[in-house]
């Protein structure tokens, strides 16, 4: 089968202007449907799923993100509480003193493992905000606490500090 283009243009000159300029429209028409049909709309179908995709490997990946964050300080803390419970507790109550600016004048372990500590003239917020580390931290807790206001918002403590369970 071969195509004749002498066929072809004989048949186009026996149409009118109208009939011309119809078949010309419907040319078009058909060639943008093939167009839409043929390359926009699957372009498009594929551009929507991958977005979809997109997305959920997105929150996905902040899903594995907050997972890791709470991994990550879980063990933190837990290593840092294994690691404490490994240490003396006059060594733990120290370090936390210094580290909160909290200055001891007197340390006296007893023969149950417990430690008295002495502090003057303090902020009453610092004490209270160390004893909080210490016990959410360390597990070490303040079994008897014997405060003596020393002035606005000062204090001097006698407190008698024990690891939980003991």
């Amino acid at each position: 089968m071969t195509f004749n283009f002498d066929t072809f243009t004989r048949l186009w000159e026996e149409r009118s202007a109208r009939e011309q300029v119809l078949l010309v429209a419907m040319g078009l028409i058909l060639v943008l449907a093939l167009i839409w049909l043929l390359i926009f709309r699957p372009v498009s179908a594929f551009k929507a799923r991958e977005f979809e995709n997109y997305r959920a490997a997105f929150e996905l990946h902040r899903e594995v993100v907050a997972s890791i964050n709470t991994y990550t300080a879980r063990t933190q803390s837990e290593g840092a509480a294994n690691a404490s419970a490994q240490q003396p507790l006059r060594t733990v109550v120290g370090t936390r003193a210094t580290a909160n600016n909290l200055a001891i004048s007197r340390v006296l372990p007893d023969d149950q493992g417990r430690l008295n500590v002495w502090v003057t003239n303090v902020s009453s917020a610092s004490l209270m905000a160390w004893l909080v580390e210490m016990a959410q931290n360390d597990g070490i807790v303040a079994q008897n606490v014997i405060m003596d206001r020393e002035g606005s918002n000062l204090v001097s403590a006698q407190i008698l500090l024990a690891r939980t369970g003991a």
